[in-house]
């Protein structure tokens, strides 16, 4: 090893361990020195321990990943630009003429909400949504399952929020799932 630099070599190996309990102790010293040297390349680090300038045991293996130069190297991406929006249907002017519905799937499941006590253990993986053409009136009606009986019930709670506001749903437009049925 190069002279003077066994004082920083006993100061890295003693310093406090990492929280890496994953990494080998030779990946943890590779990424104290990699931290130590302002993030210096793995490839350049084991470079030195080849020649015999750090220690041996990091001359060898695969790399450890560090997350601050995984966040140096992150760029935003642009918005996608947005699309000219399609203009009503002729026949789609009043509120209910025509509402679009659609079902969603969700790979992770929903918490059902509640107001006191431990949350039940089942969760919400699909949803319906309805939306009209005239108004872009929304409304969300979550399900436990894709299934039809549920649908049906969205549809009819749909509905009834509708009725409510004065509006009588005269057709809807659906292209997939057990909405195109």
């Amino acid at each position: 090893m190069i002279e003077g630099t066994t004082a920083l070599l006993t100061e890295v190996e003693q310093s406090s361990p990492t929280k890496n309990y994953n990494l080998s102790k030779s990946q943890q010293l590779l990424l104290k020195w990699h931290n130590r040297l302002s993030h210096m390349d793995f490839g350049k680090l084991q470079d030195l321990a080849r020649q015999r300038r750090l220690q041996k045991a990091i001359a060898n293996f695969n790399h450890p990943i560090c997350c601050s130069c995984q966040l140096g190297k992150a760029h935003r991406r642009p918005v996608a630009s947005v699309t000219k929006a399609h203009p009503i249907d002729s026949d789609d002017l009043q509120p209910g003429d025509c509402v679009s519905v659609d079902q969603i799937e969700s790979s992770t499941p929903g918490y059902i909400d509640t107001y006191s006590g431990k949350p039940p253990s089942t969760r919400y993986h699909a949803a319906s949504l309805y939306v009209d053409h005239a108004s872009c009136f929304m409304y969300l009606k979550r399900h436990y399952s894709t299934g039809g009986a549920e649908a049906v019930e969205g549809k009819q709670q749909f509905v009834q929020s509708a009725h409510s506001y004065g509006i009588k749903v005269k057709a809807y437009w659906a292209d997939n799932g057990i909405m195109a049925k």
